[in-house]
């Protein structure tokens, strides 16, 4: 991630909700007014809540969420996402409707938000952190659901009991999950397993640790 610094007297609050600017790229969307029709333009994500189209003119159009049903900058599938919260307790964020990734479909979407944080340092100066955050949604659900991150959730506890009740049908997922072998890293490989009915691409170390795991002898209990 990068870190970038700016004057505290510049920061706007847009920029707390946004994504690294960037250039126009050739896409397409498809507006929520119009679900069968696409439309084939230059686009640029402007942070998580405005998608940029430019056509030939160089006239441009500001679109929102509300307005878009899903659009595509070169292999990036976007569409929106909402009511689902960021963080647990009294410092939790709701966010209620935004533009995420698409990284896969099925029995359980898989979607990433991103936005962005700061933290005060010295001089005056503010240090800003880029954050993903996991999000999933079935077809069948009213509401989004952000991801624990394992890395603060002692030590995926709470990563482990989201993706458990996805398992009940796939053991080798469960034993996954049991093994503590997943990270934020290989979620979306969790989900694509889940979602495609293929098996789990384990690594050489995550097959060791495993098969260690499997070895270790069991203690009794009621030994003196």
């Amino acid at each position: 991630m990068r870190l970038l610094f700016v004057l505290v007297g510049l920061l706007l609050p847009q920029v707390l909700r946004a994504q690294s600017f960037n250039s126009f790229e050739p896409g397409s969307y498809q507006l929520v007014n119009s679900p069968g029709m696409r439309h084939q333009s230059l686009l640029k994500l402007r942070g998580n809540d405005q998608l940029l189209a430019k056509d030939d003119r160089d006239d441009k159009v500001k679109l929102t969420p509300k307005e878009v049903l899903s659009f595509q900058i070169g292999e990036h599938k976007y569409v929106t996402a909402g009511d689902f919260k960021l963080g647990s307790g009294p410092f939790s964020k709701p966010v209620d409707l935004a533009f995420v990734e698409r990284l896969d479909s099925g029995q359980v979407n898989l979607m990433e938000y991103t936005y962005i944080t700061f933290t005060g340092g010295s001089n005056g100066m503010v240090a800003s952190n880029e954050v993903k955050v996991y999000i999933i949604k079935a077809a069948d659900w009213a509401d989004a659901i952000a991801l624990p991150s394992y890395a603060w959730t002692n030590r995926g506890e709470k990563l482990r009991d989201a993706l458990r009740p996805y398992t009940v049908d796939r053991p080798d997922l469960a034993e996954l999950i049991d093994n503590n072998q997943l990270r934020d890293n290989n979620i979306p490989a969790f989900f694509h397993a889940l979602n495609s009915g293929q098996l789990f691409p384990l690594t050489e170390a995550m097959e060791h640790k495993i098969k260690k795991e499997k070895e270790r002898p069991i203690e009794n209990p009621f030994r003196d």
